[in-house]
């Protein structure tokens, strides 16, 4: 997707010492150089994106990330693994994969996988950069919370989430398990900030 830029024309002034702008100074517009650095790929957005990036019947996944658009698959028995794809010019902020402990096959896990050239680190143990995870249980698969039903925030140990892959220099990615997803009762929430 493009983006509009829309840049008052001001100008980089470079003067010779500190003499006032006059015949002797070098006058860049600005506008210019910000759009041949959108042009040249160098600039690709200038604010967040929150965008849905993947929604089924069983599984949905928001990201908030800078440039590029990342992209996410679901494979496996009953929707149980989840790959996201973060390219070259993406720079990840969140992902947030919402899911039915219903839909988690027999063995009561689910796999995230974070791989591409825009994840940060993950390119061998020395580079290990894990994210920030926060769990979320729904005790209601389509209600709102409320004093009654409240969701559970992070829920101490249950599930537990494992470390179970880190990428190469070549092809950076980290795989996160969890285990336990029944704990989560009904409908989840996984969230992942770097």
């Amino acid at each position: 997707m493009a983006t509009n830029y829309f840049i008052k024309n001001h100008v980089i002034v470079t003067a010779v010492d500190e003499s006032i702008p006059g015949p002797d100074t070098i006058a860049t517009s600005l506008c210019n150089m910000v759009q041949a650095g959108i042009d040249s790929g160098c600039i690709t957005s200038l604010a967040p994106t929150f965008a849905r990036i993947r929604t089924d019947l069983l599984t949905t996944v928001d990201a908030r990330f800078i440039g590029e658009y990342p992209t996410a698959t679901v494979t496996g028995t009953n929707d149980e693994i989840v790959t996201i794809t973060i390219p070259s010019g993406c720079e990840p902020l969140s992902f947030t994969v919402i899911g039915s402990s219903s839909y988690v096959d027999g063995s009561d896990r689910r796999t995230v996988i974070f791989e591409g050239n825009g994840l940060p680190g993950n390119n061998g143990l020395d580079y290990l950069n894990p994210p920030t995870i926060t769990k979320v249980a729904m005790p209601t698969v389509m209600g709102n919370p409320s004093d009654s039903i409240p969701y559970q925030y992070d829920l101490d140990n249950s599930p537990g989430f494992e470390i179970i892959s880190v990428g190469t220099s070549s092809s950076p990615s980290i795989g996160i398990r969890f285990t336990n997803m029944a704990a989560l009762q009904n409908k989840h929430l996984l969230k992942f900030q770097w």
